[in-house]
């Protein structure tokens, strides 16, 4: 079928692998892909069992080149500032331990930061003697997009000695957009080097990468863009030609970068293959516009249905900083769950009641995380919220939650 003549909802289900007795309102996390994309990638392993000298010694590059240009073409960038690697963890990690920080450096996150990449500035601080993590507090609710930068404009007027400040994109646990390019202006005023994790925005948001002014942006093509698992990117700037290097050194060591980051020894990187054909997905579903479109109409009934039922409310943010395919609804409970207790709610959610969503941990209250996509209908929330009451008045009021 002509996907143009698909319906977005339990038609576009179909296009998907996704268990349909479950309702399914995650996609934020690990991004299902497309049965045709994922009919691709099998395509690629029998390609590379079949003659797996052939696939390793010369394929690879070719397929890794093609794509490449496929996913700078998507970000408007260069290809020669791009390079593909397994996730964002992978690129933030990429990124930080190829820069040179010295005791007296301090390394600026927040409290909105994702979990894996506030580990990645604490390893720093606790193997480089003298290093600092510095953490912005973010009050809720915010009022402003000016509000949040002042935040920033603190934390740097009272610790001189950033040497890099790791920034999102939109937050994983409480999908806010953050103006980007307001905040890596105010760190390039100080000499502050910039990172991004982009992890939400690609394929969600506009993006141009380059236009948002930071040294470095990591994000994924596995969560938006309908990639197989693992496939993200880091991309540098100019100024950085030279200094990025992979965190595996192997083959490819003082040949090109692309040689650097795709010949790793007999590592599957066959998701990296499917990015043209999962941006061909993208494009043929009605891309950007209809995916957002969709995405807020779900976004607005989801967050009405479930506020009313539970008696809560809506991170309080402002409609420029709200991602269109994400919303964060505050959990009524009377001591929040800790960061550790998280991971336990979410797995007893899908345990008892049979559905996925996202339980989040931030500025000492819970969420709950719901993220959109094309293969949802309005039924998915009813369904939701039936059990999302039941969890917190029955489940976690047994747990003194």
């Amino acid at each position: 079928m002509d996907l143009k003549d698909v319906k977005f909802g339990d038609e576009m289900k179909d296009e998907f692998l996704l268990d349909k007795s479950c309702a399914f309102v995650n996609h934020g996390s690990y991004g299902p892909t497309p049965k045709r994309v994922v009919e691709q990638k099998v395509k690629f392993i029998y390609e590379q069992e079949a003659q797996p000298d052939l696939w390793f010694r010369f394929n690879l590059e070719k397929y890794y080149d093609a794509s490449l240009t496929a996913a700078a073409e998507f970000l408007g960038v260069n290809k020669s500032n791009l390079v593909l690697v397994d996730n964002v963890t992978t690129g933030i990690n990429t990124v930080v331990k190829c820069l040179k920080f010295e005791p007296g450096d301090q390394i600026l996150i927040h409290t909105h930061t994702y979990n894996a990449v506030k580990n990645i500035a604490d390893e720093q601080e606790d193997f480089i003697k003298g290093v600092k993590v510095v953490t912005a507090e973010i009050p809720l609710p915010i009022k402003s997009e000016d509000d949040l930068v002042d935040v920033f404009r603190k934390a740097l007027d009272e610790n001189p000695k950033i040497k890099l400040a790791v920034l999102d994109h939109i937050t994983s646990p409480s999908a806010i957009i953050f103006p980007v390019e307001k905040l890596t202006k105010l760190c390039r005023e100080r000499g502050v080097l910039t990172l991004i994790d982009g992890a939400h925005a690609p394929g969600q948001i506009k993006l141009n990468v380059a236009e948002v002014g930071a040294d470095f942006y990591s994000a994924n093509f596995h969560k938006w863009c309908y990639v197989p698992r693992s496939c993200g990117f880091i991309w540098f700037s100019d100024d950085f030609h030279g200094q990025l290097r992979p965190l595996v050194t192997s083959h490819g060591y003082k040949h090109s970068l692309d040689d650097q980051f795709n010949n790793l020894g007999t590592r599957d990187i066959s998701s990296y293959f499917c990015i043209p054909h999962a941006l061909k997905f993208y494009k043929e579903i009605g891309g950007l516009e209809a995916i957002q479109a969709h995405g807020r109409e779900l976004t607005k009934f989801a967050a009405k249905i479930l506020c009313e039922a539970l008696g809560t409310e809506e991170l309080d943010i402002p409609d420029s900083m709200r991602a269109p395919c994400m919303t964060t609804i505050r959990l009524p409970l009377k001591k929040p769950a800790k960061l550790e207790e998280i991971w336990d709610l979410t797995k007893d959610f899908y345990t008892k009641y049979g559905m996925q969503a996202c339980f989040n941990y931030c500025n000492e209250t819970t969420f709950l995380r719901l993220s959109f996509n094309v293969y949802n209908s309005k039924a998915d929330y009813v369904a939701i919220k039936e059990s999302v009451v039941k969890f917190v008045n029955e489940d976690l009021k047994h747990l003194k939650l």
